[in-house]
């Protein structure tokens, strides 16, 4: 009977109950200990060879990129159910009584003495096996599709246990080529596995702190482990009450500079002061920060644009002196430098119509519309929960509008531009925010934007526009 991945999800669950009836989970992974890999399992899918070993290939590179252990292959492949036979011997060999054979069985497999031993040296030992696969031509997009689901067991040598479970799925695809669309599957494994580890506590490193001067922290740890400039940490001031230990929020830091053997982080923000003795724990995130905000342009607004019975194939366009502006920021975070750039996006709201009224016996669908597309930087200067964001960015105009006759379904607009683009400017200005917690920061804005029209017909309908702003928005950062 095959497996299937509710069997083992059965086997994971049991091995997770039975481990923390053991006792307290194991310490913090030492710096430099050995992870020990075994090769990834089939399962019961008909996975190519090729593929188990560009897997393979792929999970050992991930755990050597890190920096923080020593990565030993195991060329074993165990089965869902051999996966607590290991996790037993490798208890088995704590107790006293133990004695090194030549060969130790796990289910169908045996270790030889050396190999046994190799993994008895480790600190983790990573089990994966393929819980899903499939590769198949899909008409409905038109090319081949591929779909790999790998389960991880981390299992805890010093206690003889399961310490973690971890699946992820990744899919390619390929217009003619099955090969290539399993290929692409494989190659977005890295990243996922990267931040599924990140998330194990086992596998953070016991980072402390050296020194703290004014906003400055200085790491004992440093880039020969792993640590790059942009990671965060929470810091937590350990205490216990009625012997139960708790860990009280102290604030974070983000790790600026690198050494081999040291970092320098700088304090984001602190409700109380942040000594020595305190304890970091690593806030996992991908890098990603978005930020909608709205901007209220005070000055020469943009052209509002109104449906004109009198001339329906113009339209009217009244001036305004408040331009509203919704735009949606997307910015990277994991960069060494305090400096971060960010694709923008707005939608004028002033530039914007529709409707079907009718004239008559003619019914016109008219609509127009305003956006901005560009890119900026912004660095970031911190006061304790308070945050000042100076930004610039450089944005181009896409304004459309349409008047057709609703009948026959062709353009009677009078009205024509002569550039593809219809304006070029920019932003210049600071948000002040406020830190609800490590992903969410409330903004208020002010500044100046300015965009000029490119043509005389963008000119004598939306206009150039600008002015100083004020705004609201809220960054949230993943």
């Amino acid at each position: 009977m095959k497996l299937d991945v509710l069997t083992f999800s059965v086997v994971l669950f049991c091995l997770t109950v039975f481990s923390f009836a053991q006792g307290t989970p194991s310490a913090m992974v030492d710096p430099k200990q050995e992870v020990a890999i075994l090769s990834l399992s089939p399962g019961d899918f008909p996975v190519p060879e090729s593929a188990l070993s560009s897997i393979d290939g792929e999970i050992q590179s991930v755990f050597v990129g890190l920096g923080r252990f020593e990565v030993v292959g195991a060329p074993k492949r165990l089965t869902i159910k051999e996966i607590p036979l290991l996790v037993e011997a490798v208890k088995h060999s704590k107790a006293p009584s133990f004695a090194m054979t030549d060969e130790v069985p796990v289910g169908a497999q045996s270790f030889t003495a050396p190999e046994f031993d190799n993994l008895l040296k480790a600190s983790i030992i990573v089990i994966p096996v393929v819980v899903g696969f499939s590769s198949e031509y899909n008409p409905r997009l038109l090319s081949y599709r591929s779909r790999v689901k790998v389960s991880f067991a981390f299992v805890g040598v010093q206690d003889g246990k399961v310490i973690a479970f971890r699946t992820l799925e990744t899919t390619g695809d390929h217009l003619i080529d099955p090969r290539s669309a399993v290929r692409n599957a494989i190659d977005d494994i890295p990243d996922k596995l990267e931040y599924e580890i990140a998330t194990i506590p086992d596998f953070q490193l016991a980072r402390k702190i050296l020194s703290v001067e004014g906003r400055k922290v200085t790491l004992v740890l440093g880039s020969d482990l792993g640590i790059i400039p942009s990671d965060e940490f929470s810091v937590l001031y350990p205490t216990v009450e009625n012997g139960i230990r708790k860990d009280r929020f102290v604030g974070t830091i983000a790790v600026r500079e690198t050494s081999p053997k040291q970092s320098i982080a700088w304090i984001e923000y602190a409700d109380s002061p942040i000594t020595p003795e305190c304890e970091l724990s690593e806030i996992v995130k991908v890098g990603i920060e978005n930020e909608p905000y709205l901007h209220a342009i005070i000055g020469k607004g943009m052209r509002h644009p109104k449906f004109d019975k009198a001339d329906p194939a113009a339209l009217t366009w009244s001036d305004t002196t408040t331009t509203w502006v919704p735009g949606f920021r997307f910015g990277y975070t994991k960069l060494a430098y305090n400096l971060r750039p960010y694709v923008m996006f707005e939608a004028p709201l002033n530039g914007w119509y529709s409707g079907s009224p009718s004239v008559g016996a003619i019914t016109y669908k008219t609509s127009a519309s305003a956006f901005n597309v560009g890119l900026g930087l912004e660095t970031t200067v911190y006061l304790s929960r308070f945050q000042l964001v100076p930004f610039a960015q450089f944005g181009i105009g896409l304004d459309t509008f349409s008047i057709t006759n609703a009948d026959t379904d062709t353009s009677v607009s009078k009205l024509s531009s002569k550039s593809a683009l219809s304006a070029l400017g920019g932003t210049v200005g600071v948000d002040a925010g406020y830190l609800l917690n490590d992903k969410v920061r409330l903004n208020a804005s002010a500044g100046a934007s300015y965009y000029g029209a490119l043509d005389s017909t963008i000119e004598r309908l939306w206009g150039s526009y600008g002015g100083f702003f004020v705004g609201l928005g809220a960054t949230v950062s993943w």
